[in-house]
């Protein structure tokens, strides 16, 4: 979903969560398995050169 000015080159795009689960790779510390509890607020900024994305996730895990 775009926000505000997001489709005249403001690269932010608000992503919606409804629930998931979140588990870390293997091998990665902290490990980490958890389930979404509570949806935030949740954004995805992307570099004006659009090379890279970068999430801004705000939502409370509960871990399983």
């Amino acid at each position: 979903m775009a926000l505000g000015s997001a489709s005249r080159d403001n690269h932010v795009r608000a992503i919606v969560m409804v629930g998931g689960t979140l588990k870390s790779a293997d091998g990665f510390s902290p490990a980490i398995e958890a389930e979404f509890a509570i949806a935030g607020q949740n954004f995805l900024h992307a570099d004006s050169d659009g090379a890279h994305n970068r999430p801004d996730a705000h939502s409370i895990l509960r871990y399983v």
